[in-house]
């Protein structure tokens, strides 16, 4: 089982859409997210909570720090930033949403928050609002009303959308510039959506029972739509149809070896994805250390951990937490780093098609200028079952950034072996090495985790039995089955395209104990 991973991103997504009040499908307001930052001093402010139900309080910003966890965009379609003391979101072309996502994982929770419309197409033929439970691929619900007063609830599922409750109009939303105040309710299967406190709309779906908010703006002309959100709250609630004392569990990660942890997911077994990072940004599990995670509503849960580079120190799967309150990380087992501080060892000087030379004393370079060629450098570590890591960078990006880099595997003395490449335009895929010919064991396949162009990426390789298996930058990549090399060296590649040169840097190569 491998689970796909997750990252906050910001991109821009063209959007198929259609006027609302026709009863037609809207577009999908959580493909190309936007994660943005609120900010501001509106006249009209959430009312907050007594001081009784703060525990409750899973996220509130009044955004007057443009540093409170919200990410920032502005491009060619639209622009989600920290302005006059608000959060804009503004989509600017026909037919496109832009908004913003917390970061967050929430499950039964109500969302509040005010929002002014700036801008709008001179037919009112728009949407804006909140969105919960919104999944990594973008599917999930969205609560939008329009600046002519018009509403819906949607779900999106699968690149489609469903109205669960198709647009109507109503007088309880003020238009024009006036400041509408939004409550969205996600509690067990019920959507409830109310605007100036009003309740518009109640539906059930069982969909969706947990995921991430969004704060978003869609414009269906060619005039743009900008909105102004200002001071959200978000309120933890219980699940109707859950005993209010249901256990909760908890779980430790234990520490003892010489890696600083960077990256924890602990995920309920049955989510197709790992989530977000319960560690968040900037905090870390140091050698020694024990952190232990409380509140985890699964009994089931799957479980991975990474070092600041990547390396994972566990991933496990179905660990009954009733059973198993701690897990002691453990040592990933060297079998051989290469620093390439030592010019001995691996291949060098001029080759056919290009050039290899250490630079430095500390990166081993792979310049390939001949068109269409693959040149391969290796060392004299020779394995089985490995697990190997590299940070390569890219340096001249080949034509049409195409230029491919990474590691390689049992390598024989024939140039053949399993070569884990990763693509400049930010794609990456498992292929394997025949005589120098390259032939394609799985397609590429593009990450929002692999930095494209000139940049670094952290590429690792195993190669376990017949299963090959990669990740970039911690995300997972492909896995696939090949037989016909059993052991060989460990090395590196670099593939330039017909045209310009292509050359990358390779930091270090780690080969650690597969298992």
């Amino acid at each position: 089982m491998r689970k796909i991973g997750l990252i906050v991103i910001v991109t821009v997504f063209l959007l198929t859409g259609c006027d609302r009040s026709n009863g037609t499908a809207i577009v999908n307001p959580a493909e190309g997210m936007q994660v943005a930052t609120l900010s501001g001093n509106s006249p009209h402010t959430t009312p907050i909570p007594t001081k009784d139900l703060g525990p409750f309080i899973l996220l509130q910003d009044d955004f007057s720090d443009p540093a409170s966890g919200w990410e920032i965009f502005d491009g060619d379609f639209g622009r989600s930033v920290y302005d006059r003391g608000g959060y804009l979101v503004e989509a600017q072309k026909d037919e496109t949403t832009m908004w913003g996502t917390a970061g967050k994982n929430f499950d039964n929770i109500r969302i509040d928050v005010d929002v002014r419309m700036l801008t709008a197409p001179a037919n009112g033929n728009n949407a804006f609002g909140v969105d919960c439970r919104i999944q990594p691929n973008g599917d999930g619900y969205s609560f939008h009303i329009s600046s002519d007063g018009w509403f819906a609830i949607i779900k999106f599922e699968n690149e489609g959308s469903t109205q669960l409750y198709k647009w109507e109009q109503s007088s309880a939303i003020l238009q024009g510039n006036e400041i509408n105040h939004i409550t969205a309710v996600c509690q067990g299967n019920h959507l409830t959506f109310m605007v100036n406190d009003v309740q518009l709309a109640e539906v059930t779906d069982e969909t969706y029972s947990q995921g991430d908010i969004s704060l978003s703006a869609t414009t269906y002309e060619t005039e743009p739509t900008s909105v102004m959100f200002d001071d959200i709250i978000v309120l933890q609630l219980g699940n109707p149809y859950e005993y209010e004392d249901r256990e909760s569990y908890s779980l430790s990660i234990i520490n003892p070896t010489r890696s600083q942890v960077c990256y924890v997911y602990i995920v309920p077994s049955s989510e197709e994805y790992w989530g977000f990072d319960l560690l968040g940004e900037g905090s870390t599990i140091n050698p020694g250390e024990t952190m232990t995670f409380d509140d985890l509503t699964s009994s089931e849960v799957d479980v991975k951990v990474e070092t600041c580079q990547n390396v994972r120190l566990i991933e496990k799967y179905k660990i009954n937490l009733a059973e198993t309150s701690s897990i002691l990380l453990i040592e990933p087992q060297l079998l051989n780093r290469e620093e390439f501080t030592d010019t001995q060892g691996w291949t060098s000087g001029v080759v056919d098609g290009g050039t290899i030379s250490y630079i430095n004393g500390d990166y081993y370079s792979i310049s390939v200028t001949a068109g269409d060629k693959l040149v391969t450098g290796t060392g004299n570590f020779k394995a089985e079952d490995t697990i190997i890591v590299t940070d390569a960078s890219l340096v001249k990006t080949g034509a049409d950034s195409k230029g491919i880099y990474g590691i390689t595997c049992r390598m024989q003395p024939d140039n053949s072996g399993i070569f884990f490449a990763v693509r400049g335009d930010g794609s990456a895929s498992i292929r394997k090495i025949v005589k120098g010919t390259l032939v394609f064991l799985t397609e590429w396949k593009y990450s929002d985790y692999i930095y494209p162009g000139i940049n670094a990426n952290y590429i690792e390789g195993d190669c376990i039995g017949t299963t090959y298996t990669m990740y970039v930058n911690g995300d997972y990549i492909a896995s696939v089955e090949d037989s016909d090399f059993s052991n060989g060296y460990v090395g590196t590649a670099v593939f330039s395209p017909p045209g310009p040169t292509t050359q990358a840097d390779f930091d270090f190569v780690d080969v650690y104990l597969g298992h």
